[in-house]
Order: C-alpha cells, then sequence, then structure tokens
C-alpha cells in the first residue's frame, strides 16, 4: 500500500473517530437531562455515573396519569414543531391548525382540554413559519407551566432542546 493511501485512511478513520465521539457527546448531553444521576467516585478519583430506575408497581394515581398525559403531549406537541418547515404550505399550516383544534375537542382530560380551548382562543397559534410556531408554543408551554406553578422553559433555547425530534 502507497504511504499516501495509508495516511489518507488514518485521516479518515480519524475524523470518522471524532464524529462518532461528537454524536455521542451530543446525545448523552440532551440525555441525561431526564434521569437521575447518582455520582459514586472510586479510589482513583474517576467519577461513574449511575442511573436510578423508578420501578412503577401497581396502577398510577389520578394525579400520576394526569401528568404523564400532559407531558407526553407536550413532547408531541414539541416535537412537531421542532419539525415544522421554515416556509410550510397553506396545506401544512391548515393540517397543524386542524391537529391542534382537534387535540382539544378529544383530549382525555376535560379539564386540560378546557384549558387548551381557552388558551387557544385568547392566544391563537402562530403557524406562518417554524420560528413563530415554536415560539408560540413555548409561550403557551410557559402560560401552563406558571399556572401549575412550574418552572419556565428559556424559549431562546427551545430548537436546542427538541432539535432532533427526540428528545423525551
Amino acid at each position: 500500500m502507497r504511504k499516501e493511501t495509508l495516511y489518507i485512511r488514518i485521516l479518515l478513520t480519524s475524523i470518522c473517530l471524532w464524529l462518532a465521539i461528537i454524536t455521542l457527546k451530543s446525545y448523552l448531553k440532551r440525555t441525561n437531562k431526564n434521569p437521575r444521576l447518582v455520582k459514586n467516585t472510586v479510589k482513583d478519583n474517576q467519577s461513574y455515573a449511575f442511573t436510578e430506575s423508578k420501578v412503577h408497581t401497581g396502577a398510577m394515581t389520578k394525579q400520576e396519569i394526569r401528568k404523564r398525559l400532559g407531558n407526553s403531549t407536550w413532547v408531541l406537541l414539541h416535537t412537531m414543531a421542532a419539525t415544522y418547515p421554515a416556509f410550510p404550505t397553506q396545506e401544512h399550516k391548515k393540517d397543524v391548525l386542524k391537529f391542534l383544534i382537534l387535540l382539544t375537542k378529544v383530549f382525555p382530560c376535560g379539564d386540560c382540554a378546557k384549558h387548551m380551548q381557552k388558551m387557544f382562543s385568547d392566544y391563537p397559534p402562530r403557524i406562518s413559519s417554524h420560528d413563530d410556531f415554536v415560539q408560540w408554543l413555548c409561550e403557551c408551554h410557559n402560560m401552563v407551566n406558571e399556572r401549575l406553578k412550574l418552572p419556565q422553559f428559556d424559549c431562546s433555547k427551545a430548537d436546542e432542546i427538541w432539535e432532533c425530534g427526540c428528545e423525551v
């Protein structure tokens, strides 16, 4: 094998390895938001993270079901916003608007559905572009969080949080 070919292979392998490490770091950074991490230190001062697994036993309470339903709905909506085009077609806008309206009609939690209907009526969906939809949805989420006395999201980072549509 010629020297040049060997150098090119080494360079390409190094680039692939670097990309794999960057991708893994990015993935771990995003997924470390959900698991609760426990830090354990061993004698050589290396730190290892172990995730605690939450074992579900028995039926969930109504409050747990309601919380899970709300969280899952926000994941779906934020994922939709993250993948919403910068320049949506009229049909795409119409479909998203229909989806949001239908969601308020068929949502399993009656109180939540009424809150959604009022919020969407008082604060109509902004679906003219990706940025408008992401910002509008984040602002809606913050309104709900304020009512529930939960922390506010930094709307300027919404795209970072939901960029790939796989953040849970």
